[in-house]
């Protein structure tokens, strides 16, 4: 319980840090580009950005929380990656918004599998109402997957 606590508070600190608008109106591709492009300039590894199908209409917390699992997930490849290539992928279906992070760096073991960021990516995949998969080879690199049901939406609609 204490621990959930802390961590949604050092959520909202990095949130407020980040200066990210919470209720921007951008559509959450042209977010997830600006922000993958950005990540390119600061770390000077190249991304290949790529979204297809229509996003709709999101709630602007799913898109905020969306957002910031590609950022933590960008900012592991960044610190333990070492990768020639990156990947970020949208997918929009009727069914779900799928967001891939892909890097072609030095991979790991899952069952290794743990840390302060990937307890963030849960954290805010649960409070999007989505998921997070996270499928890793030592030496051939690794793939971040969050899934979005639009199921989530027309349940609360």
């Amino acid at each position: 319980e204490i621990g959930s606590v802390v961590e949604r508070a050092y959520l909202a600190v990095r949130d407020y840090l980040d200066g990210t608008d919470v209720e921007s109106d951008e559509p959450l591709g042209v977010r997830l580009a600006a922000v993958a492009e950005q990540w390119s300039r600061d770390t000077g590894l190249p991304v290949r950005i790529s979204t297809t199908g229509d996003e709709g209409d999101l709630e602007p917390q799913v898109k905020f929380q969306l957002l910031q699992v590609t950022r933590e997930a960008l900012a592991n490849v960044a610190k333990h990656a070492n990768p020639t290539n990156v990947w970020v992928e949208m997918e929009c279906s009727k069914e779900d918004i799928k967001i891939r992070v892909r890097d072609d760096g030095r991979g790991f073991a899952i069952s290794g599998l743990r840390g302060h960021g990937i307890g963030i990516m849960n954290e805010r995949t649960a409070m999007a109402g989505a998921t997070l998969d996270i499928n890793s080879t030592p030496g051939e690199g690794t793939e971040v997957v969050v899934a979005y049901s639009r199921r989530v939406e027309q349940e609360v609609s």
